[in-house]
């Protein structure tokens, strides 16, 4: 077998969109990787926003999720040091971008949210 048997991209069964072949298996509803519905994750998530307050420590609005510092899909651990409470929408604006470091993912974040970065 070789390797022009596997293509780069693969089209989603859901969307007329490509999709990058070697992302983590999605789920058939949700587009979702399957990783975020298992207890692991759950309990990590659970435990990322009890050890942050419950605050986004982006923006400091209510948190509810667990955001990768280093995104998973740029190679970012599943450990709870790379996880920091999030809201979903600093989740979604920080997206799959990759950061020298939390304090310049936060900047970016607050300058695309209009907030002061001081």
């Amino acid at each position: 077998m070789n390797d022009t048997n596997f293509p780069d991209t693969m089209q989603s069964r859901h969307s007329r969109t490509d999709i990058p072949a070697h992302w983590p298996e999605r789920t058939l509803v949700t587009g979702m990787d399957s990783y975020y519905l298992t207890k692991s994750w759950k309990g990590k998530r659970q435990y990322v926003v009890q050890r942050d307050g419950g605050w986004c420590r982006y923006c400091g609005g209510r948190g509810v999720q667990a955001d990768h510092v280093v995104p998973r899909m740029r190679g970012g651990s599943d450990k709870v040091k790379n996880l920091v409470c999030s809201c979903p929408t600093c989740n979604r604006i920080a997206g799959n971008r990759v950061f020298r470091s939390i304090e310049q993912k936060r900047a970016y974040i607050r300058r695309q949210l209009g907030m002061d970065t001081t």
